[in-house]
């Protein structure tokens, strides 16, 4: 999905079409490196100040941003769904100048929450249908499902013999099946573990009601598969 969603990416001197969907994608560099820093602290294989520290991240972009309709926060990563405000307004952005003013926003924000530098690498998607934007967010989903499956395994493996990097190794072998089955014998039920985990969280603005003012909404509850698609639709 990755190779097919390239087809799509807006270079850095390209101006955005008017009437496309577009999506930055914000992955943490290194992120890795940073979640195993040890100053930091953070559990394996998932910590919720971690998870937590992404949301607002991610809660700080579509909650400062007026163009921002939709966010959508995975481990080390979020995307932002755009709504066309500046196109509305007759603003012009050329890919550069977007990716620009992102990556320095989340970074910033994630520094300040961690206490160390975070840095973002930024992609610009422009899709000419909301179809495509949907099953954009949707293979999203299921990367994080994926993640939250092989670090369980690899959490698993890892507790076992006490080398990470075999652990790693060994993970990138196995099928699903097989990764489930191991899960199964350390008594872990993926569908029991935390929806955020294993859906993702999304962040946007729910209009307020009468005169109250939008609020600005965190769901860690997201549906999947099908069920996220038609969740998607009311953004797109």
């Amino acid at each position: 999905m990755l190779e097919h969603f390239r087809a799509f990416e807006l270079l850095d001197d390209d101006t955005s079409m008017r009437g496309f969907k577009r999506v930055v994608r914000c992955v943490v560099r290194d992120w890795s490196k940073l979640y195993e820093h040890v100053a930091l602290g953070f559990v394996k294989p998932f910590d919720v100040r971690f998870a937590k520290a992404v949301v607002k991240t991610l809660s700080h972009m579509v909650g400062t941003d007026p163009d921002l309709v939709f966010g959508y926060a995975e481990h080390g990563e979020f995307s932002l769904l755009l709504g066309g405000v500046e196109e509305q307004r007759g603003v012009t952005t050329t890919g550069r100048g977007l990716l620009s003013r992102v990556a320095s926003n989340a970074g910033g924000k994630l520094s300040l929450l961690l206490g160390d530098l975070a840095l973002f690498d930024v992609r610009l998607y422009q899709f000419p249908s909301p179809e495509l934007a949907r099953i954009y967010f949707q293979w999203r989903q299921r990367t994080q499902l994926q993640l939250t499956l092989d670090r369980y395994v690899w959490h698993a493996l890892a507790k076992g013999s006490g080398d990470e990097s075999h652990a790693h190794t060994i993970v990138e072998t196995l099928a699903n099946q097989d990764k489930l089955e191991i899960l199964e014998q350390n008594e872990i039920v993926i569908e029991e573990l935390p929806i955020w985990q294993r859906r993702g969280a999304g962040v946007y603005w729910k209009a307020g009601v009468d005169d109250e003012d939008p609020v600005l909404m965190v769901d860690t509850t997201l549906p999947d598969s099908d069920d996220y698609g038609e969740y998607l639709k009311k953004f797109l």
